[in-house]
């Protein structure tokens, strides 16, 4: 399981250090051709797609982590305790942002 929890996060930090050098990249050529190039118009484009990555690993994590807070609600109060219910909805309306991510693009 240590080695299943390591993967996700080293693709996070990947995920970061990419878009960090990819947003100096595009400061750097904003400033030298401008925003109309073709190169700018690119690396946006490049950027966009690797923070809906990073959007889709952080909804993925947080989605995770209330399943685990929701089964321990269940098994400690029950299905239809208060604490259950709202986190029920917590994590589904989570869950539809992770759907409605994925469906944009």
């Amino acid at each position: 399981m240590i080695a299943h929890e390591q993967v996700p996060g080293e693709k996070m930090k990947l995920l970061m250090q990419q878009i960090f050098n990819l947003r100096i990249d595009l400061s750097k050529i904003f400033v030298q051709k401008g925003p109309s190039s073709s190169e700018y118009r690119e690396l946006s484009i490049k950027l966009e797609s690797l923070l809906k990555a990073y959007y889709e690993e952080q909804l993925l994590k947080l989605i995770n982590i209330l399943k685990e807070e929701l089964m321990e609600l269940w098994i400690e109060k029950g299905f239809q305790h208060d604490k259950t219910i709202e986190a029920t909805t917590k994590l589904d309306q989570i869950i539809i942002q992770y759907q409605k991510l994925k469906n944009i693009g």
